[in-house]
Parts: structure tokens; sequence; C-alpha cells
């Protein structure tokens, strides 16, 4: 890969407040347990090609050596964390930030593409780990409790009929796949995995 674009941050998903105010926690300073969850993705892509099986036929009956390509996909790799922790520590109130994905990809290299797309191969990072702290609820069905879930995992993504038009693959259709197709099956892996603060 030789020229990589960045994400566009005018087509961000889940743009929203970076601080969580104290309402459900505590409006002073208190030593008490607190529960604290964090979590990362991050990535790579490249595209597939997927052929016909059958071969073209030409003008004289005759299968032609080269089929025809039937679509493409991208194949990403993906790497996820998610880590919740109970502590004892004073904190004013509960905090919530923003897990910001962040992307770079040759798109631009691409004839008549659009900046900002898939492009023939990427890849994607957290900028800035999700985190959500709380007050830890220890009792009760919704008692918050430690956890560790690191997962790897492969999907198949933005999927296109016939070969590749870099003319649909632009920075506005970047985030709606994306979302679709890696944040919501990220759920699946790490059960934990909060999409409610990913912020692509």
């Amino acid at each position: 890969m030789a020229t990589y674009k960045t994400s566009n941050a005018t087509n961000k998903v889940n743009k929203g407040n970076q601080n969580l105010t104290a309402s459900g926690d505590t409006s002073s300073t208190t030593f008490t347990t607190w529960h604290t969850h964090t979590q990362t993705l991050e990535g790579m892509w490249q595209r597939r090609w997927v052929y016909n099986t059958v071969p073209n036929i030409g003008g004289v009956g005759a299968p032609s050596a080269c089929p025809t390509v039937s679509y493409s996909y991208l194949d990403v790799y993906v790497t996820e964390h998610v880590v919740e922790t109970l502590e004892q520590a004073s904190y004013a109130s509960g905090y919530q930030q923003l897990q910001d994905i962040d992307y770079m990809s040759d798109a631009s290299t691409q004839a008549s593409g659009s900046a900002g797309g898939f492009g023939l191969s990427g890849i994607f990072y957290t900028a800035s780990a999700g985190i959500i702290r709380k007050v830890a609820t220890l009792t009760g069905p919704s008692t918050d409790t430690a956890d560790n879930c690191s997962r790897t995992f492969n999907v198949q993504v933005a999927k296109q009929p016939g070969a590749y038009d870099p003319t649909l693959d632009t920075s506005s259709t970047f985030n709606p796949f994306f979302y679709s197709d890696v944040i919501l099956p990220a759920i699946g892996q790490c059960r934990r995995f909060n999409p409610n603060i990913v912020d692509i």
C-alpha cells in the first residue's frame, strides 16, 4: 500500500458527549467500589475477488479461459478487547469516553474512486478507547463483575456484485458497512462490547 487516506471526520457515527454527568452515580467525592468498562478494536482488510465457476462462452461457442468476476468483498481481520474492572477509589462522578475508531486505506490511489472508502486494502485502529466508569452495582440481577475478553476474528464486509467499482466505495458508504459488518459482529465475540459508545 502506497498512499493512505484518513477517515472523514464529518461523517462520524455516534457523535456524542464525551463526558458522562454525575446522574445515577454520586454528586460528591466518595470512596467506594467503581466499575470501569474499557473496549478497543483494531485490524486490517484486503479486497478479495470471487469468480464465476463457469467460463464465458465466446462467439463461436468456445469457452473463454478467463471467468468473469461474480463479486468482491473485504476480508477484514479484527482484534477486539473488552476489559471490565472493579476498584476501590474516590471519584466525584461517573465518566464516559466514546471509542474513536479511525482508519487509513489506499482508496485515494484507485482510479475514479472517491477518497475515504475502503479501497483495496487498509487498516483501522482505536484512537481513543471506549470507557464507561460508574459506581458498581454489587447486588441483584445486574451485579457488576470483573471480566476480560480478547478475541480475533475475520468478517466479510462491503460485498459488491461484479468487478470492484471504486465509485461505490466512498466515505459516505464506509460508516454503515463498517458498523453493520464489523461493529455488530463484535458483540457476538465479546458479549459486553458496547456499540453505543463507538464513534467511527
